[in-house]
């Protein structure tokens, strides 16, 4: 059977992002030609035979470095699927010496595509994410030392009996941030450009600027004509004393948080409103129409004009743990914010 390149052309296409939290990985030996190899949603999936030669996996095998993938839990049915995440672009096919080759941009994919599809070895780091499915890391890693001591396997040393697991950080995520003086706030006016009734606004005396800046419920800070609102935020920003406030994507900003020496603001302040928490874990980066999303099971939890910001929330989010998108008044807060 061909290898299928379609790509999902209803409903949701989820593209999976790199674990950004830190998790452990084991290499894996696999050898073409694999099983039922498609390009779906965002990812390389395949299927293979739960091997038992360690390095040695036989055609349309996969195997640990050190042992065979006969433990509990490792396989279901002998069989093992495996997933390796890519930027989620549809990938170009071209013709060399003769051979279709199929190309990813992205180095880990173009090698696990053209080599489970051809009938080549090759090696992958991955971890069991349940009912015999594994995921393939993307991020730049060294391969596992070998183990301790002189126990040599078929091709070469034998690694450690875990499989020789590396623990995958990420690097910490971009950061957009102003400074915000909590205490020279004030609730203020300002001259509303189309209608006859003034704006809330919270000001600052200090240098540093007035904080109103595009968000995706409006102008954040700004309350238009509900003083209430406005000062209910402030009494939020006192308790909470944030020194720097941070976006992701400006001038219209899709996400906002604040920190306090360089750590995100935790737990409630008096007054504001929250969504349910979520499972920073659990976040994934989707695509539905034209926008993109961080979803928590089915449940949307922003939305994006771009892939890339989609990312940097999900980034951000990941590296402070952030769980809870809060403000002063829901829906359509003038002041949103995402924290402990």
């Amino acid at each position: 059977m061909a290898p299928a390149l379609a790509t999902a052309a209803l409903g949701l296409a989820s593209v999976p992002a790199e674990d950004a939290a830190a998790a452990r990985y084991w290499e894996m030996a696999c050898q073409g030609p694999a099983q039922d190899l498609r390009f779906e949603a965002g990812e390389i999936r395949f299927g293979a035979r739960a091997g038992r030669r360690p390095g040695m996996p036989a055609r349309g095998e996969c195997v640990w470095m050190d042992r065979g993938v006969d433990r509990p839990g490792e396989s279901r049915g002998g069989r093992i699927t495996v997933r390796v995440p890519t930027d989620g672009r549809t990938p170009t096919v071209r013709m060399r010496g003769g051979r279709v080759r199929v190309e990813f941009n992205h180095a880990l994919a173009d090698r696990v595509w053209n080599a489970a599809a051809n009938g080549g070895r090759f090696t992958i780091l991955v971890r069991n994410v349940g009912r015999g499915t594994y995921l393939a890391t993307t991020a730049p890693v060294a391969v596992p030392a070998p183990s301790r001591g002189s126990a040599r396997g078929p091709s070469g040393p034998r690694r450690a009996e875990s499989g020789g697991s590396v623990t995958v950080r990420p690097a910490p995520p971009r950061l957009d941030c102003t400074p915000i003086d909590v205490g020279s706030l004030r609730v203020a006016t300002i001259p509303h450009r189309r209608r006859p009734h003034d704006r809330w606004v919270l000001e600052s005396d200090s240098d540093l600027p007035v904080y109103v800046i595009r968000g995706r419920y409006g102008d954040t800070f700004e309350f238009m004509h509900d003083r209430r609102r406005a000062e209910r935020a402030l009494r939020i920003l006192r308790h909470h004393r944030p020194d720097r406030v941070c976006y992701v994507g400006r001038p219209k900003a899709s996400m906002t948080y604040f920190l306090r020496g360089g750590r995100p603001v935790a737990g409630s302040a008096p007054g504001e409103v929250c969504k349910p928490p979520f499972d920073p874990a659990s976040l994934r980066v989707a695509r539905r129409g034209g926008k993109w999303f961080l979803l928590s099971g089915r449940a949307s939890v922003l939305v994006f004009p771009n892939e890339r910001e989609a990312r940097e929330a999900l980034a951000v989010i990941r590296h402070f743990g952030l769980r809870r998108e809060c403000g002063e008044h829901f829906p359509r807060p003038g002041m949103h914010y995402f924290r402990r």
